[in-house]
């Protein structure tokens, strides 16, 4: 398990695919492969921590979170057919950014 939370953190940081995706294919394949609940929290939470602390004003709104919840479905849609379990992940970062809005 401490394994597959590290592994998770580091993944977080992986590139994106070259079609422009977030998660390259081969995480995609390694998530889909391994199908462990901690690596994908995991990732989830090194994708949010690794977004830097923000201060607003109470009346800001929340524009920016707004846009990474829109960025992190798309990615989602984007893989759903071919990597459900890497969608079900970027599915649960943006619901995450769109509570943050």
């Amino acid at each position: 398990m401490f394994c597959a939370i590290n592994i998770g953190h580091v993944l977080a940081y992986a590139p994106k695919s070259p079609d422009g995706i977030w998660l390259d294919v081969a995480v995609r394949e390694i998530i889909e492969e391994i199908a462990s609940i901690e690596l994908e929290r995991a990732i989830q939470t090194g994708v949010y921590n690794k977004c830097p602390v923000v201060t607003k004003l109470i009346d800001e709104g929340g524009v920016q979170e707004r846009q990474l919840a829109q960025t992190y479905r798309s990615y989602a849609i984007a893989v759903g057919n071919t990597h459900p379990r890497t969608a079900a992940i970027l599915r649960c970062i943006a619901d995450s950014y769109n509570f943050d809005a």
